[in-house]
């Protein structure tokens, strides 16, 4: 017989705390958060509960300081187009270029010509020796954009 209201020894009965029915005490289980419920109703703790984590050590072994940042470039660009086998070349601005510096332009080949600078008078730097290889300022448009560096100067104080 089913009969639930008669004396049972040290069982008691409890309220079922999610469904909310009264229960004999044998019948229930505590969860890990402290629910009081009916088997059925029982939920186990998330595995992800038990996880623990690992430290992450991200110091540096041996710390050094930065250095300073140098950004010393001097450079220019082309302002007139100039010939293949031409020694010279005028460019927006000389300043910061000195005669035996190494220099720099990108040819309209897209390939860079080094020469040394020998003189510059206005805006026009000069060299001795071998004239350019390829135009310079010739294939682009208004503006012209091939770019001069002075390499010399290049990681300078």
């Amino acid at each position: 017989m089913a009969d639930d209201k008669h004396y049972v020894p040290g069982d008691y009965y409890q309220i079922d705390q999610i469904r909310g029915y009264k229960v004999r005490a044998s019948r229930t289980r505590v969860q890990w958060d402290r629910i009081v419920t009916i088997p059925p109703s029982f939920s186990p703790r998330q595995p992800q509960d038990f996880v623990i984590g690992v430290r992450d050590d991200q110091s540096v072994p041996l710390p050094l300081p930065r250095q300073k940042n140098q950004f010393t470039i001097v450079g220019t660009s082309v302002v007139a187009p100039a010939a293949r086998g031409a020694t010279s070349i005028t460019v927006e601005q000389t300043v910061g270029f000195n005669v035996g510096d190494l220099v720099q332009v990108m040819l309209d080949t897209g390939m860079p010509f080094q020469f040394t600078l020998a003189s510059y008078a206005g805006n026009v730097l000069s060299w001795t020796g071998t004239g350019l290889p390829a135009t310079v300022g010739v294939l682009y448009g208004s503006p012209i954009e091939n770019a001069v560096v002075d390499l010399s100067s290049v990681g300078g104080a």
